[in-house]
């Protein structure tokens, strides 16, 4: 997944502000879709993450609170997996998460911390350089629960990843 902040004006146009020395804008795009979902299969998902934001760093979590496993990040693949809360992505960092969908329905990853209706109708409105929607994606479980439940445990050598299932987000467009 690529991720971008983008400041739009209501006819969806980009803008951007004059004399000012950084771009942040409101509104935050991922493969070019804003708050986008995924339907996946139940078991342990793969997201590779890109932040393309010229100047706004992420911290990214799961809105439940759930524990995610860093696979991954700028030089390579980890020794060994990491477990997670959050994870701070500046512009141009990568990272490679896994996420457990085996006993959950839905999940967002957001960037900050999870936002009650009146914060995102009022950032929705009034949101100046605060991200209009922190939703970066949300997942949407499908099917039975997956029989191989348990912790992945990653080979990573030679790039070898033969037992962790790769999202299609990370194929094609959402």
């Amino acid at each position: 997944m690529i991720y971008k902040i983008w400041n739009l004006n209501n006819d969806g146009l980009q803008l951007f502000k004059q004399n000012q020395p950084h771009f942040v804008g409101n509104r935050l795009l991922v493969n070019g879709i804003e708050a986008p979902y995924l339907d996946v299969a139940r078991g342990w998902i793969r997201l590779r993450l890109l932040n393309a934001s010229l100047a706004r760093a992420y911290d990214l979590r799961l809105d439940n609170d759930q524990e995610m496993l860093l696979i991954a990040q700028d030089l390579g693949f980890l020794p060994k997996a990491k477990s997670i809360k959050s994870l701070v992505l500046s512009p141009g960092e990568r990272a490679e998460i896994l996420v457990n969908m085996n006993e959950i329905d839905n999940v967002s990853l957001i960037s900050g911390s999870k936002r009650s209706l009146y914060e995102k109708i009022k950032n929705m409105l009034f949101s100046g350089d605060e991200l209009a929607n922190n939703t970066v994606l949300e997942l949407r479980a499908k099917g039975e629960m997956s029989a191989f439940n348990k912790q992945p445990n990653p080979n990573f050598r030679n790039g070898c990843t033969s037992n962790v299932t790769t999202s299609r987000c990370t194929n094609s467009r959402i």
